[in-house]
C-alpha cells in the first residue's frame, strides 16, 4: 500500500511537471507536421574500437503496428563504413532493438479506459518502466515533459517508444554474451510526429525515420 501510495505521489509530480513545461492547447490544430526525437540516456562509444565496424542487429516488437526501421538503418550504417554480419559471434557491436509502442496516442488513452486494457497498458507500461495500470499516464508524462512535441487536442500524435541495447566488445566487459567480454550500453528512444488529421499508414513512416536515423547516429 505505501509503495502504491508512493507511485501516485510520483505520478502528480510529473504531471504537474508536465502542465508547467508543456504549451497551455490553444485550441488550434497543427496544420504543418511537428516531429522530435530523443534518447533517454547517450550512448558513448570507445573511440579506440572505431577500427572494427561490424554490427549484428536484433530487432523486435511487441506491437502489431511495426515500424520499418531497417532498411534506413542499415543504409546509414553502411553509409559509415560499418558491416552488417549475421552471427553476433562475428560482431564487434551488437544492437538489440525492441519497439514498445508505435501508434495514436489517442489510441492508447481509448484502449486504456475501456475494456481492451489490458494489452494497450501492458505495452505502455513497458515502455514507463512499471508494471501499474497508471503507467500510461506516466510513460505520457514523462515524455511530454523530457521535451516532446505537445499540441492542442484536435492534433493527431503518434508516438514510438523504442528499447535499445548496444553490446560493445572490450577487454573490461561485463560478459553479458555468450561470455565473451561485452560492455552493455542502454538506453531508450522517444520518436513523436503531430498533425491534424495525420493517419497511422503517413505516421510509421516517419517514425521509423527518426528512429532508425537516431540508431545510426550512436555509431
Amino acid at each position: 500500500m505505501i509503495k502504491y501510495n508512493k507511485l501516485k505521489l510520483n505520478l502528480v509530480k510529473i504531471l504537474i511537471l508536465t502542465i508547467i513545461t508543456t504549451p497551455f492547447f490553444t485550441g488550434c490544430g497543427t496544420l504543418g507536421l511537428q516531429t522530435n526525437v530523443k534518447m533517454t540516456k547517450s550512448v558513448f562509444l570507445k573511440p579506440e574500437n572505431a577500427q572494427d565496424r561490424s554490427i549484428y542487429i536484433s530487432l523486435k516488437s511487441m506491437t502489431g503496428d511495426h515500424l520499418d526501421i531497417l532498411p534506413l538503418l542499415k543504409k546509414n550504417l553502411h553509409t559509415k563504413n560499418y558491416t552488417i554480419v549475421d552471427n553476433a559471434k562475428d560482431a564487434h557491436y551488437v544492437l538489440m532493438v525492441n519497439i514498445l509502442f508505435a501508434n495514436n496516442l489517442k489510441e492508447a488513452y481509448a484502449l486504456r479506459n475501456g475494456a481492451a486494457l489490458g494489452a494497450t497498458t501492458g505495452i505502455i507500461a513497458a515502455a514507463s518502466g512499471s508494471n501499474t495500470g497508471d503507467s500510461i499516464l506516466i510513460g505520457a508524462a514523462v515524455a511530454l515533459a523530457g521535451g516532446l512535441v505537445s499540441n492542442a487536442l484536435e492534433d493527431e500524435t503518434y508516438r514510438a517508444v523504442v528499447d535499445v541495447v548496444v553490446d560493445e566488445k572490450s577487454k573490461y566487459g561485463d560478459g553479458s554474451i555468450m561470455g565473451q567480454d561485452y560492455k552493455e550500453h542502454k538506453t531508450r528512444i522517444l520518436a513523436e510526429a503531430v498533425q491534424t488529421n495525420l493517419k497511422l499508414n503517413e505516421a510509421l513512416p516517419i517514425l521509423s525515420n527518426k528512429v532508425a536515423t537516431q540508431l545510426s547516429n550512436i555509431f
